[in-house]
């Protein structure tokens, strides 16, 4: 992912802030240090015009790691937002059962 592509990508959808999410197939959610990187050049970029970044999520599995809630004092956490939708999604599978 080349973060300028997603800076020229965001002025048609009239975007205020973002999330952003990707999933590591092995399993482990801990981010790599490219994962770090890629999330401050996006960040960056993305704040050049005026357009925040909220959080980071890393999906391994059942297992969701937030940048934001990881410590990252430039996100603000949206982990409640997710926590949220996770919940429900949850007791929407439990009570299909």
């Amino acid at each position: 992912m080349f973060p300028h592509e997603v800076v020229k990508a965001t002025p048609g959808y009239n975007v205020a802030a973002v999330i952003f999410a990707h999933n590591h197939p092995s399993g482990v959610a801990e981010p790599s240090r490219a994962d770090e990187l890629l999330t401050q050049s996006l960040k960056h970029g993305l704040s050049l015009v005026d357009i925040r970044t909220l959080d980071h999520f890393v999906v391994a599995g059942l297992t969701v790691l937030s940048f934001a809630e990881g410590g990252d004092p430039g996100l603000t956490a949206a982990t409640n937002v997710y926590t949220l939708c996770r919940d429900k999604n949850l007791a929407a599978q439990g009570n299909a059962k």
